[in-house]
């Protein structure tokens, strides 16, 4: 009964959002965005994050922590940027970091094992820890960001990680998200169908809360079951994480600052590839994230075969690098 009172008020504070958006022409997708070129729609929210943050307010209202405080601030920070009152990207990765750093230590959820010796041998600095677990955070939140290029990537890749969290609980893991699985699920399905026709965008708010939430759970997965690998987490969040390191090299390669965006991302290419087939706007952006994501699915589904397994997650994260690679220069002509 709760889940589909939950459903009602998703669509219905969804209907509402984009209605008082596009009247007083607030949140929408402008001249400039990340979004513009690939979907040629510029009347579109950017209130993905809006959804997802009240969507949480509403289910734990009588249970809020300092955890949700520090997504309410991580969701003001895409927000103010979303509004562009806060355009500096310097500035931004600054608060960050500032935020990271205190909600590692405040909730006690700094790395301590990596089963890489040199990485475990420097962990026992707590210092070292803190700022190690702190970066990770901080990589897979941009690199959110970056991989909400196009429709339905962000959100359909954080759907598969629910499907595979769900699947792990249902065979006896120890898994306790501050959101229940069964709402997130419902509520990133309810985004993915807006988003997938054009009606909503993540925004910086929803692609930074996303990465934030994950992260921070999926650290508390490993913490909470010592026995999985740890490179199990890292395969769950392989891609924007991969997305962001590659970035940030590919800028430095080409003498560009490496915290401003660009237009040469894999789901960049994989769209312009699509469109040179004479495919339209939509269709293009929409294959672009499908077919990324059903590679995931693929790796996601059989990485779950043995998530103890470290040698198998190894083997399918270096699988992964040289896929990306692989097709990255093969579609750089389409850039």
């Amino acid at each position: 009964m709760k889940l589909i009172i939950y459903t009602i008020f998703l669509l219905s504070f969804s209907a509402f959002l984009i209605f008082i958006c596009r009247k007083n022409i607030i949140l929408m997708n402008s001249n400039g965005n990340k979004h513009q070129e690939f979907v040629g729609n510029f009347q579109t929210p950017l209130i993905g994050g809006i959804i997802v943050y009240f969507s949480i307010l509403f289910f734990n209202f009588y249970e809020l922590n300092l955890f949700f405080i520090f997504i309410t601030l991580i969701f003001l920070i895409g927000l103010f940027s979303d509004l562009k009152k806060l355009n500096s990207p310097n500035i931004r990765i600054l608060i960050q970091i500032i935020l990271t750093l205190f909600c590692v230590y405040l909730l006690k959820i700094d790395l301590s094992v990596t089963r890489i010796n040199l990485i475990d041998f420097l962990l026992k600095n707590y210092i070292f820890a803190l700022v190690f677990t702190s970066f990770c955070i901080l990589i897979i939140m941009n690199g959110t960001n970056f991989i909400d290029g196009i429709n339905s990537l962000a959100i359909g890749y954080y759907l598969l990680i629910c499907f595979a969290l769900l699947y792990l609980k249902s065979n006896g893991l120890n898994i306790s998200f501050y959101f229940p699985l069964y709402f997130m699920i419902t509520c990133l399905v309810c985004i993915f169908i807006l988003n997938l026709f054009n009606k909503l965008f993540l925004g910086d708010a929803g692609a930074y809360l996303l990465g934030f939430i994950f992260s921070i759970e999926l650290i508390n997965l490993y913490l909470q079951n010592i026995n999985i690998s740890p490179f199990f987490i890292i395969l769950l969040l392989w891609y924007p994480a991969f997305e962001n390191l590659f970035s940030i090299l590919r800028k430095i390669n080409f003498n560009k600052s490496p915290v401003f965006p660009d237009t040469n991302h894999l789901h960049q290419l994989i769209f312009s590839f699509f469109k040179n087939k004479k495919l339209s706007q939509l269709k293009s952006n929409n294959l672009a994230g499908i077919s990324i994501n059903l590679y995931n699915a693929l790796v996601i589904a059989t990485s779950l075969t043995d998530p103890y397994n470290t040698q198998l997650q190894i083997i399918l994260i270096i699988l992964n690098l040289f896929v990306y690679t692989f097709f990255y220069m093969r579609l750089f002509k389409y850039r």
